[in-house]
């Protein structure tokens, strides 16, 4: 008898919370749900981009609560920037979360996910600054700046300081290998020769051998193209050999601590607006120091938008199809958080630098001198 009692008493918990479960479900899936997966690196050296990236996405989402017939609902994947880690993290996001589309940081990533997203039919929105990865790639969009503007601009910028000897350092990267190939021509009109140009492996952490090799090849002016934490391992190395030039580059990604070794240096920019990076500062208590944070509020806000315009003409969730359409029609695109731009059919966007300089210690807008 106690047996029986035990069972029924065991088969009503078990029916009462199945009954919780689904009304849970029900109540969950009140609003269909707009699905959008982050792989970004939330740990390792660049951690910050992935934190940075987070917290954007948490503030659009914020913003836009109240606003769509639709839930939007975020999963974060961490991939430490590691190629195999972003691989996994795809492959989860896509067969086992089911999500509708992925927002990937850089091109190195934006790479490795371009299959799977091909594969599934799932739209991948990169942060990545080369528009070329949308080539031949149906389900990939990208909004991050154009490497050959930055490009252009960097020589721009090289041809008015009158460098004549220049010479390029950075890690060999699809990104610095592709603005170095889109300068030659630049640098050619310019008629700046290129003394030393020699692209290293990622990790590394001695620049002392490259740093006496640019100086014997006499430069007049280096191109640095080093992100966090090389960067800031290369001047510090080129303290130590008291070594300096005029130099441009990514500073935006440079440690405030090392400003003073480029003191007056002027370089090309996507920048977050002002607006966008006081919204962010009231939220989360201090202003973004990368501009991926403001790419990728942008990305959430630009897919979030052509969801509800195909809802409001549908009067349902849109396919992946649908919105993949959505999200490529030409139009112009305003009030970004880096400003505005254009979205172009092949599926990138379209925005423009701005000039700035290290000066007193700061990043600031550069104002050329009378």
């Amino acid at each position: 008898m106690k047996v029986i009692l035990f069972c029924f008493l065991t088969l009503l918990l078990f029916v009462g919370d199945f009954t919780l479960y689904a009304n849970d479900q029900k109540s969950e899936s009140a609003k269909p749900v707009l699905k959008i997966g982050v792989i970004a690196p939330l740990s390792g050296d660049l951690d910050l981009i992935g934190e940075e990236m987070r917290d954007a996405t948490i503030l659009a989402v914020e913003r836009l609560k109240g606003k769509t017939p639709f839930d939007i609902k975020i999963l974060y994947e961490d991939d430490a920037f590691v190629g195999q880690k972003t691989n996994m993290a795809a492959l989860k996001l896509i067969q086992l979360d089911r999500v509708d589309a992925i927002i990937s940081s850089w091109d190195r990533a934006c790479i490795i996910v371009a299959p799977h997203a091909e594969k599934a039919k799932v739209i991948q929105f990169s942060t990545g600054w080369d528009p070329t990865l949308v080539n031949g790639k149906r389900w990939t969009l990208t909004h991050g700046g154009d490497y050959r503007e930055f490009a252009r601009q960097s020589v721009e910028i090289m041809r008015k300081q009158n460098v004549k000897r220049l010479a390029i350092v950075g890690p060999v990267t699809v990104g610095d290998v592709h603005t170095v190939e889109a300068a030659k021509k630049y640098l050619k009109a310019a008629g700046i020769e290129v003394v030393f140009n020699e692209l290293y492996p990622q990790g590394i952490r001695d620049f002392r051998t490259y740093l006496l090799k640019i100086r014997e090849a006499k430069p007049d002016f280096v191109w640095n193209m080093n992100l966090s934490p090389e960067d800031e391992i290369y001047f510090k190395a080129a303290r130590e050999l008291d070594l300096r030039w005029p130099t441009t580059g990514y500073f935006w990604l440079l440690s405030p601590a090392l400003y003073t070794r480029i003191e007056g240096a002027i370089f090309p920019s996507l920048w977050p607006s002002q607006s966008f990076t006081s919204d962010y500062a009231m939220r989360f208590g201090y202003a973004p120091k990368l501009i991926d944070a403001a790419i990728c509020y942008d990305i959430i806000n630009i897919m979030v938008e052509s969801a509800n315009t195909l809802y409001a003409r549908l009067g349902r969730m849109p396919t992946h199809e649908e919105l993949l359409a959505e999200l490529k029609r030409p139009r112009p695109l305003p009030n970004l958080a880096v400003g505005s731009g254009v979205m172009n059919p092949t599926g990138y966007v379209e925005t423009r630098y701005a000039l700035k300089q290290i000066k007193n210690g700061k990043i600031v807008d550069y104002v050329p001198a009378e």
